[in-house]
């Protein structure tokens, strides 16, 4: 009996690379790269690295808008404890899970204290965005900016605005890039500082920073049309969208008429309150808390600013739909989900009823999709990380290494996918 033999046929190592640089996704292109030793090191070269950008940079922001969550880009959690004794902690991280520690232990942060004690205090991490995280710390006579993109080591000391270092301020990461050289990756961002003054409740103060001139632009003033109150502490990321119009950067606000979407148009600056779903501007029907968030795109649509309301029995998402989805009569809000606590996987020791004793929602992650609530405390309670894309929870008190403590102050550590993949297959 005769059996035919056929000699196994392999693509060249070349033809692998110009497939994975073709399609130009990082996930794919690791899954080429876990192929062999050779494609790995073909893979981390500059050249490589620029053609992928290059052509990630061509699909532009449809791109970006079309996106869905990726829920390994939260490394995990920058937190400091604030009360009593514990003010002056230094700024500690925790890894996100066991596979994201062993990227997060090659992060780099400014230390605590460099300049001697006594002179500035902790840092407090107030927002991050695609690998960047601003900082903040007091010292003697004001107080210090600093930007870090903790996964290179790169980092800028920011000169003050010119109202100042101020505790109200809202500092928002814009139009964060990064270019990969021979000479390494190299950053480059716009950092907004804004601000509703207590003297002035009715007029948005904002002034924006550049990475490349290393100057602040001139402070503008824009009206709103009543007094209200920026919701933006520290961790909070308010959600910038980009359009036709150019980018808008949205923060959830108080007024005396309820809670408002207070939004910051920036190609001719102007401001402007907008309407949260009925249910969210007073907290009736059993709201307890709400997060602006990032809709993931579907059906070639652009991504969609969201609200995400903590119920008594479940979380309810709500998306802002206008003309340019298919509605008439103008924009408006659209229920898309209700989460129940039976939906959702959780950990063994966390037990029943855990949704039901959550209070606050802290962030939300724009590129992981993941939500940061806090509880009661005791069993089920403290702080907890929903991921939203798989319907997932977590506590946040394991990725403190099992240390049951509260941490007042939270900020998620969110890299982009090129940075993502280099650090997985870095130590191949």
């Amino acid at each position: 009996m005769e059996t035919d033999h056929h000699d196994e046929q392999f693509l060249p190592h070349d033809v692998v690379l110009e497939i994975a640089a073709r399609i130009s996704c990082p996930a794919t292109v690791v899954r080429c790269a876990a192929l062999s030793k050779p494609i790995r090191r073909a893979v981390l070269r500059r050249q490589f690295l620029r053609r992928l950008v290059r052509r990630r940079a061509i699909a532009g922001a449809a791109a970006n808008n079309r996106r869905r969550f990726v829920p390994s880009l939260l490394l995990g959690v920058y937190h400091r404890p604030i009360r009593h004794a514990s003010a002056d902690r230094p700024l500690e991280f925790s890894p996100a899970s066991a596979s994201a520690a062993r990227v997060a232990a090659s992060l780099a942060l400014p230390v605590d204290g460099e300049a001697g004690d006594g002179v500035f205090g902790p840092y407090t991490a107030l927002s991050s965005r695609r690998s960047l995280v601003v900082l903040r710390r007091r010292r003697h006579g004001g107080g210090e900016i600093t930007v870090c993109n903790a996964a290179t080591g790169e980092r800028w000391v920011i000169p003050p605005p010119h109202a100042g270092v101020a505790e109200e301020q809202s500092l928002v990461l814009l139009d964060v890039a990064h270019r990969h050289g021979r000479a390494g990756t190299r950053s480059s961002f716009s950092l907004l500082a804004a601000q509703l003054p207590l003297t002035t409740p009715t007029t948005l103060t904002f002034q924006v920073f550049s990475s490349s001139s290393g100057e602040w632009g001139p402070p503008v003033g824009c009206a709103v049309s009543r007094r209200c109150e920026l919701h933006c502490p520290p961790g909070t990321n308010p959600v910038v969208l980009r359009g036709g119009g150019g980018a808008a950067v949205h923060w959830l606000c108080a007024t005396g008429s309820g809670n408002r979407v207070l939004k910051l148009s920036l190609r001719q600056p102007k401001a402007s309150l907008m309407r949260l779903p009925p249910p969210c501007e007073s907290g009736v029907d059993d709201v307890i808390d709400t997060c602006l968030a990032l809709s993931p795109a579907t059906d070639g649509r652009r991504r969609s600013l969201s609200v995400i309301a903590l119920r008594r029995d479940g979380i309810t998402v709500w998306v802002r739909a206008g003309d340019g989805e298919g509605r008439r009569g103008g924009w408006g809000w659209e229920r898309r989900h209700v989460i129940r606590e039976d939906g959702v996987a959780r950990p063994v020791d966390l037990g029943e009823g855990w949704m039901g004793r959550m209070r606050r929602l802290e962030w939300f992650g724009e590129g992981s999709g993941a939500v940061l609530m806090e509880g009661n405390g005791g069993g089920g309670g403290g702080a907890l990380v929903l991921d939203m894309g798989g319907m997932a929870v977590k506590k946040l008190g394991e990725m403190i290494d099992g240390r049951r403590q509260h941490f007042e102050l939270y900020c998620p550590y969110e890299v982009d996918l090129i940075s993502y993949m280099m650090f997985v297959m870095n130590p191949f």
